[in-house]
């Protein structure tokens, strides 16, 4: 990895990484900020050089790691209005970017909520699954996960709204799907499914680096 390649704190780390073509997953404890190349190669020819576009550390999931995406390298795929593959949650790229490219549509959103459904068992600890381990992970007070930013009355309308939130995902979305495997959905309705999913797992980063602070 090159820091600062050509400007006057140019720096050279060496690092382990697994790297495919849009993305790297690297140790947490090496150094990373956006414009770095990563350079890498088998020895036989000329090195693969990629720049760093942007980054997120995951110290919640096991093993904690960092996900580094490669400027110009991700698939773009049109969907909505300036909706991006590249735009969703790095737990969902690495669920579903492969499936994605590949056309495998109905299965990508497969996965994508079992991404989800693990991430929320995660966090809440809490050993269930569909809408129930939502309604688990949701309610209470305190609710083992707690994503309302409101206090009070307000906060626990809020609370209640987003657990019938991920609660309508998984029932709405995942149980048909879960029929539907060799349907070829198009990719622009997938990418839309996506992103929603994809929100739910920043409402959950939210509450879990609120929980950490």
């Amino acid at each position: 990895m090159i820091h600062d390649p050509g400007g006057p704190s140019e720096k050279h780390i060496k690092a382990q990484a697994d790297i495919d073509a849009y993305r790297g997953i690297f140790p947490v404890s090496t150094p990373i900020s956006c414009g770095d190349v990563v350079e890498y190669g088998d020895g036989s020819g000329t090195p693969t050089r990629l720049v760093v576009a942007d980054y997120r550390i995951f110290e919640l999931v096991s093993p904690s790691h960092t996900d580094v995406f490669w400027e110009g390298a991700l698939p773009h795929r049109s969907g909505a209005p300036g909706l991006r593959l590249s735009d969703l949650h790095p737990e969902l790229i690495a669920a579903t970017g492969d499936l994605f490219v590949d056309g495998s549509y109905s299965r990508a959103v497969v996965e994508a909520l079992l991404a989800l459904e693990h991430r929320v068992s995660r966090q809440s600890g809490i050993d269930a699954t569909g809408s129930d381990l939502m309604t688990q992970a949701f309610s209470g007070e305190p609710a083992p996960v707690a994503i309302a930013v409101l206090d009070g009355a307000d906060g626990r309308a809020e609370q209640e709204g987003l657990r019938l939130l991920f609660t309508g995902v998984v029932e709405g979305i995942e149980t048909p799907k879960r029929h539907e495997l060799l349907h070829r959905d198009s990719p622009e309705r997938t990418l839309e499914q996506l992103a929603m999913v994809s929100s739910l797992f920043h409402l959950l980063d939210r509450a879990y680096h609120r929980t950490a602070d």
